[in-house]
């Protein structure tokens, strides 16, 4: 009788082959509870959707102008107030081809026509119409109106010889010492085509003598320079393209008007309606040093 090979014997051995298959099926249990346990730790399944921002419920409504004029290109931000802060405020157009509103309340018109604008906070509700025209804006300055002379360094002297061969006279009625600029203030009447007053801020220097720290001129009529809304005034656009052209660019906005400078020539120009009621409607323009 033939004897097996015990390579064979053993592969072939009944238990061998029992343990064989018990260590297969160890493993796979092994790796199909692996399997579960990975799956446990990593679900297939969508996240959660976030939880919905909760709006106040709006108490008020209120918007601060119910019409408003606008030129063509321009945008501007809708004055309102909603109560209590944080309540949700929807915005529709009833011509977004004329007025576009967006989600925030900005306005931007695209050309010119009329259109309401509609404001929802809940129960409450409000509208703006808006009127879009191109304002007549040809009528401005063709350069700037600077004088003709070193506008800082003078001295009253020289002040008074180049407004005594520029048209210009004393007046007393606006000249006084100036607690803005902490120098006293010199006007002179003009009366040409464009600049009504020149006033220049003469200042002493210790040690150094006098010299104009700034000059504010009076040009009429306002609109060279503005737009009148009422009893607000806005810069109009040929006056805006001119400071652009002399490089001048916005540098502050604020109650006291619109600041432009010029790096190269350094020089900002404060434009604003005139603090001279007396004197009527009248634009301010003025001149001063800015540092490099």
């Amino acid at each position: 009788m033939k004897m097996k090979s015990p390579l064979l014997h053993t592969l072939f051995s009944p238990r061998r082959a029992v343990r064989t298959l018990s260590l297969r099926s160890s493993s796979l249990l092994l790796t199909y509870g692996l399997g579960i346990t990975l799956t446990a730790c990593h679900p297939n399944t969508p996240p959660a959707p976030p939880t919905p921002i909760e709006h106040p419920t709006a108490t008020a409504l209120e918007i601060k102008e119910s019409t408003l004029d606008m030129v063509p290109g321009e945008q501007r931000q809708l004055n309102y107030t909603v109560t209590p802060e944080g309540a949700s405020v929807s915005f529709d157009s009833s011509a977004p081809d004329i007025v576009f509103v967006d989600d925030k309340g900005m306005l931007s018109a695209l050309k010119e026509g009329k259109a309401i604008i509609h404001l929802q906070a809940g129960n409450y509700e409000a509208f703006c119409q808006i009127t879009v025209e191109q304002k007549d804006d040809s009528r401005t300055f063709a350069t700037l109106p600077l004088p003709q002379m070193d506008l800082f360094g003078n001295t009253l002297e020289t002040l008074q010889s180049y407004e005594a061969s520029h048209n210009g006279t004393f007046e007393p009625r606006l000249s006084r010492f100036d607690e803005t600029h902490q120098a006293q203030a010199y006007a002179f009447n003009v009366q040409d085509d464009v600049t009504k007053v020149r006033i220049y801020y003469l200042q002493e220097v210790k040690g150094q003598g006098e010299r104009v720290q700034a000059i504010a001129l009076l040009v009429s009529p306002i609109d060279y320079v503005f737009d009148i809304q009422g009893s607000k005034a806005r810069l109009n656009q040929a006056f805006r393209r001119l400071m652009s052209k002399n490089l001048f660019f916005v540098s502050n906005i604020s109650a006291y008007g619109v600041t432009y400078v010029n790096p190269e020539l350094r020089l900002g120009v404060q434009v604003a309606p005139s603090k001279h009621p007396e004197l009527g409607l009248l634009a301010q323009l003025e001149y001063k040093p800015i540092a490099r």
